[in-house]
Formats: structure tokens, sequence, C-alpha cells
């Protein structure tokens, strides 16, 4: 009689540990971002603020696009040209936004909290040193301008912090000297009112440095950066700092030089947010978009004891470069130093490309931040798809699949795609190669076919959080206590007599009790975890 009830005693058990595996069984898909690059740049008309039910009513279309796609993150464009699409007592209010009155809605403060809503990460976008953009401006004409508005603080009202580009034989590009270290900390000053009054997930620079004066960056020839007009910053460096090695007609010193001032503003804010983080219990990312390629070099990388990568570039042979070029910015010191939290390359060429192939480039991206604190995404240029003749992207209707397979197959932790309009086609149902690319990749190949977690942050200390309380289902609406420390929620559904469940959406919520409501046909069981600020994902209910 002892034995048959031991006998049944142990068959409750092992049957208990079969239900608890099958109820805690949850697919294991791989966390990665998936994001687009939102700009009024792209010719798009949806930034452009007309009136508050005009805004929202374009946002929540561009947010309804993404959830389509089951993709994760925006990069929207909040800085264009040291200028404000947010409420900034440092810089003036974009063109854009000129008919917003902050007094009585704050456009960016509902498109976070409405991104958040539904579980998609915000990375502020923002151009650090470019101020003006049209034909033949003077500096003199950029400082009025500025001075009228009253924005005497900001450097641009000074003419002596400026600096001109051209674009063929006419100055088209105004800009703020990177080498000036009141441009820097104005440039931080921005960052700081940003991250203070905004809940954003991420600051993000894209690939403006320093940019063309004339000699294309030339460190050799008839014509060099020698010969720009940046020489007089250059050379009051070197008589402010008489133990320096910079020689002042030496081109190779002064591209080492710029290189230097470019990196001093990315060491500064590094440490600013970070600082910020700790102060604050926030946990803002700082990603930088660069340009495609560092240098062109055989693709071999190796490291030293510290795990820093060392490489003469990646496989390409591409002549324009960001170490040099024009735009002197060192991305791989940047990473290996992890003085930034994401690299996300413009990595928008395609894979039958003869000089700079997808797959060269990305894999030596991927390489460098092997043993680093350094989140790697690749930027996709779907925005080549249609009105141009580059390679794949035109020619090609699995070029996307392509790229992103690839990306499923190695290290890399998501994607970016340039740009919104691009992206909108084939929800918009035009029949152009953009909208092609999408279908193929998302539709016909599956990719994104599902939902996901944006990948766990590298930079960040691993956060687990444990479970959420009070979880309850009545007709299919869930509910459950607000976790502390809980940035979203992962629902999770099953069939009632299958073993996984499948990730259903991914939301946010301040509220108390947070709630959800599933409105499709059919009988489920469901169950959440909460996704920490490091987007660890927590415990599931029981």
């Amino acid at each position: 009689m002892l034995f048959s009830y031991f006998l049944i005693f142990i068959l409750f058990m092992l049957n208990s540990k079969i239900l608890s595996k099958k109820i805690n069984k949850f697919p294991n898909d791989k966390q990665e971002l998936r994001a687009v690059w939102v700009t009024p740049l792209d010719n798009s008309s949806l930034i452009i603020y007309e009136s508050k039910e005009k805004f929202i009513e374009n946002m929540k279309y561009i947010l309804d696009v993404l959830t389509s796609y089951n993709m994760n993150a925006v990069v929207y464009h909040i800085r264009t040209h040291n200028n404000a699409l947010y409420n900034s007592k440092l810089n003036p209010i974009s063109n854009y936004w000129e008919k917003v009155n902050f007094e009585e809605f704050d456009p960016l403060k509902w498109l976070i909290d409405e991104t958040h809503k539904r579980g998609i990460e915000f990375h502020a976008w923002l151009n650090p040193y470019r101020v003006k953009a049209k034909n033949e401006v003077t500096k003199k004409e950029v400082a009025e301008e500025y001075k009228n508005k009253g924005f005497t603080n900001n450097p641009a009202s000074n003419e002596n912090n400026l600096l001109l580009g051209l674009t063929g034989t006419i100055p088209t590009v105004a800009y703020m000297n990177p080498a000036l270290s009141n441009v820097r900390e104005f440039i931080k000053d921005t960052i700081i009112e940003i991250i203070s009054n905004y809940n954003v997930d991420a600051i993000h620079f894209d690939d403006y440095f320093y940019y063309n004066m004339g000699a294309n960056g030339a460190t050799s020839g008839d014509k060099t950066i020698l010969d720009e007009e940046d020489q007089t910053t250059y050379l009051e460096y070197i008589a402010e700092h008489p133990e320096t090695k910079y020689k002042p007609d030496n081109a190779y010193d002064k591209a080492d030089w710029r290189r230097e001032q470019v990196t001093s503003l990315i060491n500064l804010l590094h440490n600013e947010i970070k600082n910020f983080n700790l102060i604050n219990n926030r946990y803002v990312q700082f990603g930088i978009s660069p340009s495609g390629v560092w240098k062109s070099g055989d693709g071999i990388v190796t490291y030293n004891e510290k795990g820093d990568a060392i490489s003469k570039g990646s496989n390409t042979s591409t002549t324009f470069e960001h170490y040099g070029s024009y735009l002197f910015a060192d991305t791989l010191l940047w990473i290996n130093n992890e003085w930034i939290d994401y690299m996300l390359p413009q990595t928008y060429w395609a894979s039958d490309h003869p000089l700079c192939p997808y797959e060269s480039l990305m894999d030596w991206w991927n390489k460098v931040v092997k043993y680093k604190k350094v989140d790697i995404y690749s930027g996709h240029g779907l925005y080549m798809a249609d009105g141009t003749k580059t390679y794949g992207w035109s020619n090609n209707k699995n070029e996307l699949s392509i790229q992103l397979k690839f990306l499923n197959e190695s290290n890399a932790d998501g994607s970016c795609i340039y740009h919104f309009s691009a992206l909108r086609c084939y929800y918009d149902k035009k029949d152009n190669m953009s909208s092609k690319q999408i279908k193929t990749a998302l539709i016909d190949n599956k990719f994104w076919n599902y939902k996901t977690v944006v990948n766990e942050i590298k930079a960040f200390e691993r956060i687990e959080l444990g479970k959420v309380q009070n979880f309850k289902v009545e007709n299919k609406e869930i509910s459950f206590s607000k976790l502390d420390g809980a940035k979203f929620y992962a629902i999770y559904r099953k069939e009632l007599y299958e073993e996984n469940y499948i990730l259903l959406d991914v939301i946010g919520g301040d509220d108390e009790v947070i709630k959800y409501k599933d409105n499709s046909e059919g009988n489920y069981e469901y169950n959440v975890k909460p996704i920490s600020y490091s987007n660890t994902l927590g415990e599931a209910v029981n």
C-alpha cells in the first residue's frame, strides 16, 4: 500500500515537471534591432508640422508601418542643422516645426510616449556640427540669422566659430568648427538638454563630422587640407601647445589633429551621457552611424591582449574612407575604447558591388567589435532601389534578403533601413523596386515574420528582473501589476494544447495596472515577461 502511494507521488511529480516544462517553453528567437531612419530630409512631408491632429495622424501611420513589419526601433531626426525638432532653449526651432506651440502640445514628447506604448525604442538622431545647407551661404549671413532669432549663446551666432564646406565650386554648407572647445561644450549641453527633458532611448549621430572645404580631404597633391580655411585654427592650436608633435606644414599631421578634435567630442559625450545615466538612473545609449568604410585594406583583423582590433581596413577598394577623405573620424579607435554603445555603419552597398561588396564590408565590422562591449548593426541602402543603377538594389529583388540572411548567420545585432519613404512603399502598395525588395524579404523569404525584442545592450550591466505579479486573463484581456525597472513587457500566447509560446506583442506602460487585449479569434493561453533597461528578458509567470 505504501509503495502504491509512493509510486503515485513519483508519477505526480514527474507529470508536474512535464507540465511545468510545457508551460515555460518559449521560442529561442534571436533578439535583434530592426529599425528605420525617419527624417524630413528624405522629401517626406510627414514630419512637417501643420497641426496637432495632422501630426498625430502622420506619426501613427509611421508607427503602424513599423508595427506591420515587426520592427522594434525608430531613428528619428530631431536636429538636422543646429536646430531643434523639440522644445529647446539652446537651438532655434526647425522650419519644419515652426507652427508648433509647445505650451499647448509637445510633439516629441507625445511621439516618444506613443512609440514606447508599442514597445518600440526611440533613438534621437542629431547632426552635431552642420548648421546650414543652401547655395552660396556666407558665415556672416548665418551668424546674423542666429543673432536675429535671439540665440546669441549658440556658437553659430559668431562667424568665427563657423566653417564653410564646398560641393563643387561654391560654398553650400556652413558648419561649426569641430576644433573649438566652446563648440564641443555646446553640443554636450544640447544633448544634456535633450536627455534631461525627453525619455529617449539613445542619442544617435550620423556621418557628418568634418566637411569638404575644397581639398576633399587630400593630404598630398597640388591642394591639400593645409589650404583649407581651418588652417588658422590649426596654427593657433600649435602656438598654444608648443609641446605638440604636430607640424604646421605637414598635412598628415593636420589629418591626425582633425581626428583628435572629433575624438575629443566623442569621448566627452561618452563620459557625460554615462554620468547622466548614473546620476539619474537612466539608460540612454550613445550610437554612431558613420559612412560604411573606415579604411579600405585587406579585411584582416587581429587583436591585442586587451581585445582591441588591429586592422588595415575592410576588404574593399573604395577611395572614400571616413578615417580620412574629408570626415576624419576614427571609429575603430572609438570601438576599441568603448566610447560608444553601438556602431551602425551605413553599409549601403549591394552584395554584387565590384569595389565594396556588402558581405566583405559587414564581415569586417563584425570582426572589429568581437571582444568589445559595442553592439554592431548594419545600415541597408533600400533607398537606392528606385531611380538609381546601384547594382543589386536596382536589378535584384533579393538584395535585401541576401543582406538579412548574411546578418542572421553573423554576430551582428540588427539592422536599420534608410529611409522611411522607401520602407513604406510595400505598405502603400506601390509597384516599384523598393516595394519588391520588402515583399521578397519580409513576405516571400519570411525575414521579420515574427516579433522580437531588441537585442541586449552590451554596454550596460545585465539587469535581470523577476516576474510580474497579479497576472490575470479574463475574456482575452491580460492584466498585471507594473513592475519597477521594466522598460517593456513581452506578451506571449499559445494554443491551448500546443507546447510552445510565441511572442505576440511587446508593449510599454506606466499605469499601476498594465492591460493588454487580444482581439484575435481562437482559444489561447497567455504569459508575460518583463524586459529590463538592458533589454534582458525577465521571468515568465507560472
